[in-house]
């Protein structure tokens, strides 16, 4: 027993061999009158076993066992594995012999170098980096146990599985994009742009986690891009810069810089598929319109010269429609004139929140109707007992006056 920062030790006390499981400070008797206190003490049971001493696999095969696969990319495949060091699962991301060239191989360590490097609860951290005994390059990152894409949840969604739809309310719709929006802003933050926002890259936990997985061809911005605020991230293996025309990303989710092919992409292109995942996640259609175009040339065209079609025109039995003001917000941030557009996630993550709010811009004599309705619920919450009042007062009034001017008209009609 001790006083805050003192272990004491009795002058009866016994060592016991191999006992270091204490540090201790200062050994002295506890002077007679002195009341003793455990505060700040912390007693660490040690029982003098005998037992073997744990050793630990370095990496490779003999740390990573009990492999099945559970996805594959573009780059390489995806494996839930039991690190025997930690016991526990992780997920392994193992690239694809087939690619193994020098300059993939260098990308893939710049991809694990930024993962472990963004630290966000958004964001998969990236555990271990190596190769494994037949020389092939991997990386460990978090397992999400049960976990689901965004397109998974949007093709049961359009497919009107009720559940889901009880589940997935437009409200939780909204606040998944706003955690997504809030990795990519962390992200932004720290000098890095994602290239490959899409549904198939955004993993839902059985918990409600949310995720914004494959930075694979995540590419670090030019310094006067970079945004101030932050610490940006450094990979010791410098990326190789890209000809000029080079298509990176998912074409249907591209934003215009990039299927123009421009070289030096910002946070204004990830925004830009954010709000794309937004349209589709909301109204259960992708934007470009119920059977999007395949090829290059034709997403281009539709991308640079095509009219987008309003969220609010599509009617679900189960999803119904997409209110007024997010399909103008949706169809804000995917206009053409990428100046005008929201230029940061953090821009459409309170656009979003102004809607939930009740705060969104008024467009129509409807939302008009909507803001005002919400003001009053707002007021009920904050006077439950005036308001309320106030409100069938005003309305009694209301309805004598009504009936007395019909009165007032048909006895003049006689």
């Amino acid at each position: 027993m001790a006083h805050k920062d003192t272990i004491v030790e009795s002058a009866s006390s016994e060592t016991v061999p191999g006992d270091t499981a204490n540090t201790v400070v200062e050994r002295r008797a506890p002077e007679r009158g002195t009341q003793l206190r455990h505060e700040g003490v912390t007693f660490v049971p040690c029982t003098g076993g005998t037992g073997p001493t744990p050793k630990l696999a370095l990496s490779g095969d003999a740390r990573y066992g009990d492999q099945s696969e559970i996805g594959a990319g573009g780059m390489g495949r995806v494996f839930r594995v039991h690190d025997h060091n930690l016991n526990r699962e992780v997920a392994m991301k193992v690239l694809r012999t087939d690619l193994a060239n020098s300059a993939l191989v260098r990308r893939f360590h710049v991809e694990a170098q930024i993962g472990g490097q963004l630290e966000h609860p958004g964001l998969l951290p990236v555990h271990d980096l190596g190769h494994d005994d037949e020389g092939n390059a991997f990386f460990t990152m978090r397992y999400v146990a049960e976990h689901e894409t965004l397109s998974a949840i949007i093709a049961r969604l359009l497919a009107g599985d009720e559940h889901t739809h009880a589940i997935y309310t437009l409200e939780r719709r909204i606040h998944i994009i706003q955690r997504v929006g809030n990795a990519l802003s962390y992200a932004h933050q720290r000098g890095v742009v994602h290239r490959d926002v899409k549904p198939d890259n955004i993993l839902i936990g059985a918990n409600g986690e949310v995720y914004l997985a494959d930075w694979g061809v995540a590419t670090l911005m030019q310094p006067q891009s970079q945004s101030e605020a932050g610490e940006t991230i450094e990979t010791s293996i410098e990326e190789q810069p890209l000809p000029d025309g080079a298509l990176i990303g998912t074409l249907l989710y591209m934003s215009p810089e990039q299927l123009l092919g421009e070289r030096f992409i910002g946070p204004r292109s990830d925004v830009y598929g954010l709000c794309a995942v937004a349209y589709e996640f909301l109204c259960l259609h992708h934007y470009l319109g119920e059977t999007p175009p395949s090829t290059h040339v034709s997403i281009l065209d539709a991308v640079i010269y095509g009219e987008r079609v309003a969220a609010e025109s599509y009617l679900h039995p189960q999803n119904l429609r997409v209110p007024r003001q997010l399909s103008r917000l949706l169809r804000w941030g995917l206009q053409t004139d990428r100046e005008a557009a929201f230029a940061t996630a953090d821009e459409l993550s309170a656009a979003l929140q102004a809607w939930v709010e009740g705060k969104a811009p008024i467009v129509c004599p409807g939302t008009f109707i909507q803001r005002g309705l919400t003001h009053w619920g707002r007021a009920i919450d904050r006077r439950p007992v005036l308001v309320p009042t106030l409100s069938l007062g005003f309305a009694a009034v209301t309805i004598a006056c009504v009936v007395f001017t019909l009165v007032q008209v048909a006895s003049n009609a006689l």
